[in-house]
């Protein structure tokens, strides 16, 4: 049911929810009210609870009727994503004025999961200023708050630390069109250590920074949250090791820690680290500058570690390399941009890391004997490789294609892997005909290939891009060179590029 339960036409008197009985024998003769209103109220709230939670919220600004129906409907719903339906539905702001009789907007009362995307920061504390009414409806039961602001304050902060007590998960995010001025910025982080029971914090600002939080309020955050188990931090430009290394140790639990753009992080904070959080399974460290090899070879007796992401990071070379293929439970490893060569791939080529998901985009000293060496070493990756990018690596050339299809397609040797995802866009060696190695039978498994919009404008290839794709209909070809798999599916058919 896509519509309204009400038919979408002109309401006339006698016809509308809230209209008089025109007297005709189709209202019956002048008792009660609308078609709508004669409905038993259990009827509409078992029909509005089926429907999707904008057409509930469409159905609502119909008539007090549904109001009230989509509001019992509503209540027994946990986790809502208000990112679009303020703008698409006034009943839902705080600002409107059609609200029920408590004053409340339509807000279920027993929601634990919150996410608004995107929202001014005053919008935002709006839902924790209202009324105390409003405040103990919505933060008695919330556990998990998203919010995606224009500016982080600490206004907000110290709203959400002294209302909501029951916080598990905060992520907080935003994206400044200019470095923020006092008072319209984060400086008290501190104020999140009141959060005791919280188990999972994000705190990132794109395309600026927070530079007004120091080490300071890192470590008081620390000391007051002992049970963080995912850390997420970006853009906390002078953060140092020692405010990154209390929260790596302030607790045992630990199992995902972030952080990006990290520009004072060092090798320093990852010391120990087995030792500080022996859980930790997840480690993601982009564009901090300042970290080098010795970083991942302090990671090396992490032997939960399943996921290593340190695009960006260009100093790392091919003695972390070395340490990152002993990592027996490894399964996503990230290294975009490093300065490694071909004899570090053939050191994790002979590695045992059980490695499924592989970047090595940008890495522009390595060519197609380190993808030789990778996928021909004795080592176990190349039975468990799924997707590999090796996308804008300029020394890479059709052999590396050959190396890949012998021992990553899965054909009569069950004991191969079978590769599904392959970035190659802007691997400017490639020859002009390279896509004949994805004709059938190789690359059985093959689901999604990236090639660049350079192979897509040329002319004269043999197969050309739609003809491969006629021939191998479960495959994707992106031209586009956006991320791999193609997250945003907004790509136009490839067959009407050529």
């Amino acid at each position: 049911m896509e519509d309204t339960v009400a038919e979408k036409k002109p309401r006339t008197t006698g016809d509308g929810c809230n209209g008089e009985p025109s007297g005709t024998a189709e209202s019956g003769g002048g008792g009660g009210g609308g078609l709508v209103e004669r409905l038993p109220e259990a009827l509409l709230v078992e029909v509005l609870g089926r429907l999707d939670l904008d057409d509930a919220c469409s159905a609502a600004a119909y008539c007090r009727s549904l109001h009230a129906a989509a509001n019992a409907a509503l209540s027994a719903i946990t986790a809502i994503d208000l990112s679009t339906l303020w703008v698409k539905f006034p009943l839902l702001d705080p600002h409107s004025e059609y609200e029920t009789g408590t004053g409340l907007p339509l807000i279920p009362s027993n929601i634990k999961d919150l996410l608004l995307q995107p929202v001014s920061h005053s919008r935002a504390t709006t839902v924790f200023l209202n009324t105390t009414s409003l405040s103990k409806h919505i933060t008695d039961s919330l556990e998990s708050l998203s919010l995606v602001l224009d500016t982080i304050t600490d206004e907000l902060v110290m709203l959400i630390t002294s209302n909501v007590h029951k916080l598990v998960e905060l992520c907080l995010e935003d994206e400044p069109v200019t470095q923020p001025n006092l008072p319209e910025d984060l400086t008290n982080v501190k104020a999140l250590g009141l959060c005791h029971n919280l188990r999972h914090l994000s705190l990132t600002r794109r395309c600026c920074d927070f530079r007004r939080v120091n080490d300071f309020g890192i470590l008081m955050l620390a000391d007051g949250c002992k049970q963080l188990r995912t850390i997420r931090f970006g853009g906390f430009s002078k953060v140092s090791d020692a405010g990154y290394a209390a929260l790596l140790h302030s607790g045992k639990d630990l199992k995902k820690f972030e952080v990006s753009n990290g520009s004072c992080l060092s090798d320093l904070a990852c010391l120990d680290l087995d030792k500080a959080a022996p859980n930790i399974s997840e480690v993601r460290l982009l564009n901090c500058a300042l970290l080098t090899s010795d970083t991942a070879i302090s990671l090396a007796p992490c032997t939960n570690l399943k996921v290593l992401d340190l695009s960006g990071c260009k100093s790392i070379a091919d003695s972390g390399l070395v340490s990152i293929s002993r990592l027996p439970n490894l399964t996503l490893l990230d290294l975009a941009g490093a300065d490694i060569t071909d004899a570090g791939l053939s050191a994790l080529g002979n590695g045992r890391c059980l490695i499924s998901s592989l970047c090595l985009r940008g890495c522009r000293r390595i060519g197609s004997n380190g993808i030789a060496s990778l996928l021909c070493g004795t080592g176990t990756i190349n039975k468990t490789l799924v997707s590999l990018d090796i996308g804008n690596v300029p020394r890479i050339s059709c052999r590396a294609v050959t190396v890949i299809a012998r021992n990553c397609s899965m054909g009569c040797d069950s004991s191969k892997c079978s590769l599904r995802i392959l970035d190659l866009a802007y691997c400017s060696k490639l020859s002009r005909n390279f896509l004949r190695h994805f004709e059938p039978p190789v690359f059985r498994g093959l689901r999604w290939l990236g090639v660049g919009k350079n192979v897509a404008q040329r002319r004269g290839c043999s197969p050309t891009v739609a003809e491969v794709l006629e021939r191998k209909p479960g495959l994707t070809i992106c031209c586009n060179a956006c991320d791999m798999c193609c997250r945003n599916k907004c790509h136009p058919d490839i067959r009407f590029l050529q």
